[in-house]
């Protein structure tokens, strides 16, 4: 399946995506990640306490180390395993015109290498960007470096610089937010799911600075 991997106004690199990753960014981006977290925001920040300042949410701040964090834990706490295998297994993989047995071993890899993949927690992606800002890699360095130590294809990996090369150190948001989130959650609600929603709801409105995680 191909998709369109792009941020900001830069060029646009197309690339297949696998199912798991299109549940994934329906996670991060639509519910329950950032478009549950803007409409919190705008009903019981701007709206109801009259804190216009939330109408804007400057991108370079420390309030989206949590957002990121959030969006990229909605997954985990949306799909456990289990459900992710039978929601990919009876809708997913039908739509996508793949053979729905699949679906019982393919979400398990998916998720056993997602720190390894650009979509997922990848530790090597800061660590690249902080070689290749602080001058110990170049370019195409940091491309060859990526596609040696992580699952990406060089297609994607040269998406990853061009995201480095405009939003410099913003990669950390994706990983350390999601192992803040995470652990404030499953710290204070353990393994009972309806707790760690209530949890998840309350680091999203109003919002956490990243110091109170710590």
């Amino acid at each position: 399946m191909f998709g369109y991997y792009t941020t900001g106004n830069y060029s646009v690199s197309q690339f297949f995506f696998f199912v798991s990753d299109l549940l994934l960014l329906a996670c991060h981006e639509g519910y329950p990640g950032y478009h549950v977290t803007n409409l919190l925001f705008e009903d019981r920040l701007s709206r109801k306490r009259r804190w216009v300042e939330f109408i804007v949410i400057p991108l370079y701040s420390p309030l989206l180390l949590i957002m990121e964090g959030v969006a990229n834990y909605a997954l985990e706490l949306a799909f456990p395993v289990d459900e992710r295998i039978a929601f990919s297994h009876d809708c997913l993989y039908p739509l996508a015109g793949l053979d729905p047995a699949l679906a019982k071993s393919a979400v398990p890899i998916f998720e056993a290498t997602e720190a390894l993949s650009d979509f997922g927690v990848s530790v090597a992606s800061p660590e690249a960007a902080r070689r290749h800002l602080d001058g110990h890699l170049g370019r195409s360095e940091m491309i060859a470096w990526l596609t040696t130590h992580t699952l990406y294809p060089p297609e994607m990996a040269e998406s990853t610089a061009q995201f480095v090369g405009k939003f410099r150190s913003y990669m950390i948001c994706y990983s350390l937010g999601q192992d803040l989130v995470k652990r404030r959650i499953e710290e204070r609600a353990g393994a009972d799911r309806e707790k760690r929603w209530r949890e998840f709801e309350r680091l999203q409105s109003p919002p956490r600075p990243p110091s109170d995680l710590l």
